[in-house]
């Protein structure tokens, strides 16, 4: 039977379950006479730690590259643009690639510009955003596995999954636009769960249907001007968090009114709008050549080295794009013996979530699932054609790296409902898993100025 939007007369026997979960998840630990599951207490100071700890690991990762001078190249790490977005955050008057990210500056430079005034350097403010938007992210994602009905040590899993993902270290890590956008994604991916449940609340107020849809507004000019390509994913989204037979035309206006409301933002702040300057990057005469064996290569940088980084043999190469320079891509096959170990964990622990989500008996978390997966493939098909030659392992996988691991959520809600004996031994596996990822990632970051001594 279809779900009716906001349902006047509930059913004699009883709501029926949350659309957003398989149902409400078993509580770790529940303590007598109605009091809150101790879980929950925890789980903000541990979302704050976790957040503090990406913070802290970034900016301190992030200074060790700026005195290694690889903050101010541009494309040398990974095809990251260091030098132009350091520019674009902490210099007065700075605003390159404005048709691309076109209220970038908007958003991060007014408060650089005022740290700068109360003693702190330019460069380093922009090290702290990039650290901070990436420990912003993963709190936003820990929240999101609760909105989707993940007990709170599946909810913290999921988010230090994404926190020490290749993508998410190296954007924390790296200074590009690309940490932002993450931030941007994962708020229209936790809209798109706090939404759903907003629709699925018979006795929702006006009111709360307004903040809901203003919320909408402005995450969708955020992730348009962050990087205007990353629109489509809040309009992916938004059609996914609401129901009713209306739900295409609502979610076409909402489209309309964002790309509307960012086009007259981007215009009042000066940025450039002339889009054919991108051109030059889907022209291969123009691009400097294409790569070869494009779908193997998406398919590599997207679905595995996003999550597990190819740390052996690192080493610069000659940039084919710009003459005497250099860029580390390393976007090939080599994986040391614990490296394979981990790909394969994470390639099962990947299909055993892809099936789960395809068997979640719950409509709307179906719909959140499947709009996850149209915003990946969307990223895929979009980057067959938008890529440059010399582009980096991570240069584009922040786009989809939360929706890849978002889709984990209804294998997570499985796990979660296990007898306790069988939950506690998947929390230490998946400990184990993050605790290695995080670990490799931090050497490889750390140990990047080394890999460019002599050159």
């Amino acid at each position: 039977m279809p779900v009716e939007n906001r349902p006047s007369i509930p059913d004699p026997a009883g709501p029926e379950p949350p659309a957003y979960s398989n149902q409400t998840p078993t509580p770790d630990r529940t303590l007598g006479g109605g009091k809150t599951d101790g879980a929950e207490w925890l789980f903000a100071p541990a979302m704050v730690a976790l957040c503090l700890a990406v913070v802290v690991i970034g900016t301190t990762l992030g200074m060790r590259l700026e005195q290694a001078g690889m903050l101010s190249v541009n494309s040398w790490l990974f095809g990251y643009d260091s030098k132009r977005v350091v520019a674009d955050i902490s210099v007065p008057g700075a605003n390159d690639r404005s048709n691309v990210h076109p209220l970038f500056v908007v958003f991060f430079k007014p408060p650089s510009l005022w740290l700068q005034r109360h003693g702190m350097r330019g460069p380093m403010t922009a090290i702290l955003f990039t650290a901070m938007a990436i420990g912003l992210t993963v709190v936003l994602f820990g929240y999101y596995g609760r909105a989707r009905g993940l007990p709170c040590w599946e909810s913290f899993l999921l988010a230090a999954l994404l926190a020490v993902s290749a993508s998410g270290a190296v954007s924390g890590v790296v200074i590009d636009t690309r940490a932002y956008a993450m931030l941007s994604i994962s708020v229209i991916i936790l809209m798109g769960a706090a939404g759903m449940r907003v629709e699925l609340e018979p006795k929702a107020s006006r009111t709360v249907i307004g903040f809901r849809e203003a919320g909408w507004l402005a995450a969708g000019i955020v992730a348009y001007g962050i990087t205007i390509s990353n629109g489509l994913q809040a309009f992916i989204h938004y059609l996914a968090g609401h129901l009713g037979r209306r739900v295409v035309l609502r979610a076409t206006i909402y489209g309309a009114v964002v790309l509307a409301l960012g086009l007259a933002a981007s215009y009042f702040s000066g940025a450039i709008m002339e889009w054919t300057r991108e051109l030059w990057v889907v022209t291969p005469a123009e691009r400097g050549g294409s790569l070869d064996h494009p779908i193997p290569h998406l398919l590599a940088n997207f679905l595995l080295f996003s999550v597990v980084a190819p740390l052996q043999n690192m080493r610069p190469t000659p940039n084919p794009g710009l003459e005497g320079e250099w860029v580390l891509i390393f976007n090939d096959w080599n994986f040391s013996p614990l490296g394979w170990l981990l790909c394969a964990f994470w390639v099962v622990l990947l299909v055993w979530g892809v099936i789960a989500a395809w068997r979640d008996p719950q409509p709307g978390g179906r719909r959140l699932s499947a709009a996850l997966a149209a915003c990946f493939v969307y990223n895929m098909v979009f980057h067959y054609f938008y890529y440059v030659p010399f582009e980096g392992t991570w240069l584009y996988t922040p786009n989809t790296v939360a929706s890849l691991v978002g889709l984990l959520v209804p294998l997570f809600v499985r796990m979660g409902r296990e007898r306790e004996s069988r939950r506690w031994i998947w929390r230490g596996v998946m400990v184990v898993f993050i605790g290695l990822l995080g670990w490799r990632h931090y050497q490889m970051l750390h140990g990047i100025p080394e890999l460019f001594r002599g050159l």
